[in-house]
């Protein structure tokens, strides 16, 4: 194969992850969805652990008993979990969830840490890269990928223009 046809396998590539990455990560926000990493089994036999959800905000007068529901547990408010609606008390202004439909050790949630309700479509195995990615290791781990990139897409290109490697001509 010749260096050119190399450069265009590698423009493709590249851009066909770009393109799917946008379509994985952003336009599902322009259509009220927020995706989320599910790292460990929230909800049993409804989403497979790792799996990447898409979160839909919910207004509490439509929650129903038995769906899931994705909340913060906790003054933190760091990552939402995912359980399911086990009670729903609208004169308190709360509801109850856990992982199986029993109410023992479930969480007791007021409307205010009401996160979203999941939709049906999910993407098996993206979750935790997902939520790896948005530490700081993964954040560098990321840049460093995208940097090998960068240069590997230079270095093609200067192998397909003929300019590497560079004329050495000592004077």
């Amino acid at each position: 194969m010749t260096m050119k046809r190399w450069k265009k396998i590698w423009n493709i590539l590249g851009g066909l992850l770009v393109a799917l990455a946008v379509a994985i990560f952003v336009v599902p926000r322009f259509f009220g969805y927020v995706p989320l990493g599910m790292c460990s089994a929230g909800v049993r036999c409804e989403y497979p652990q790792g799996s990447l959800l898409y979160i839909q905000k919910i207004q509490p007068e439509k929650l129903r008993v038995g769906e899931p529901i994705a909340y913060y547990r906790g003054t933190l408010k760091r990552q939402p979990i995912v359980r399911r609606i086990t009670r729903i008390d609208y004169s308190n202004g709360q509801f109850m969830a856990n992982q199986d439909d029993s109410d023992f050790a479930a969480d007791i949630v007021p409307f205010s840490d009401l996160y979203g309700a999941p939709v049906s479509f999910y993407l098996p195995g993206l979750g935790t890269a997902f939520t790896e990615l948005q530490t700081l290791p993964g954040m560098v781990i990321l840049f460093f990928l995208v940097g090998t990139y960068l240069v590997l897409n230079y270095y093609f290109g200067a192998l397909a223009k003929g300019e590497w490697p560079p004329p050495t001509e000592f004077r």
